[in-house]
């Protein structure tokens, strides 16, 4: 049983919006397959209600006693509460269309299935420095073909960094995979949030790069 707490732990960065919180032991209950409980639910068994009331530590060690749980078999997760957020304001990282990739390159050829790199420019206009290794939000590209159609099947390789400092312009080096079918390509460069948005779905980006792609010799 996965038992979802709100406590009073001080963290120094939170990169979630407090809705997302109440989806931890949701999401960890679908993954390992144990059952969950938390206060976010609409059902309030009256066995339950201080708990639900108040999801502390403390209301859950009693209402895992009083029920007889395997205590060995009880995860508490614990999460962001309203008192926490006051305290601790969560910090809502700004990841849209402001935040771009450039290069000067606009020819790129290479043979199926070689490994190449470009060098970038990253550019991150916020006044917040993006922690982008941890919240997976990495430096890529997007693949067409001449008709600027997205080419299926084909999933690009990321070129991960730690950080973006805020203000800022920096120098990186974009990985390429060309694929493994000849002919002529459209790159065009991008941030990718994953799971969430590729940053050049939201029309921001204009930049595109042409790609060359030959047999080997």
């Amino acid at each position: 049983m996965i038992w979802q707490l709100c406590s009073k732990i001080k963290f120094t960065k939170r990169t979630l919006y407090p809705w997302d919180v109440h989806l931890d032991a949701w999401n960890l209950a679908l993954s390992t397959g144990i059952p969950c409980l938390n206060g976010y639910s609409g059902n309030s068994p009256r066995s339950h209600v201080k708990f639900l009331a108040s999801p502390t530590r403390a209301n859950a060690e009693e209402l895992v006693e009083s029920l007889n749980f395997d205590r060995s078999k009880v995860a508490f997760i614990e999460s962001w509460s309203a008192e926490m957020e006051r305290e601790q304001p969560v910090i809502r990282y700004q990841l849209d269309e402001k935040i771009t990739i450039s290069t000067d390159t606009r020819k790129v050829e290479g043979s199926v299935g070689e490994r190449l790199r470009i060098k970038v420019k990253l550019n991150n206009p916020t006044p917040e420095s993006l922690p982008c290794k941890l919240l997976n939000f990495h430096p890529s590209y997007r693949l067409y073909d001449l008709n600027g159609t997205l080419v299926e099947g084909y999933e690009p390789p990321r070129s991960p960094i730690d950080e973006l400092s805020a203000n800022s312009e920096s120098s990186h080096e974009l990985i390429l995979q060309l694929p493994h079918n000849p002919g002529k390509y459209i790159i065009k460069p991008s941030f990718v949030h994953e799971c969430v948005v590729w940053i050049i779905d939201l029309d921001s980006i204009k930049q595109s790069d042409e790609l060359t792609v030959t047999n080997p010799k």
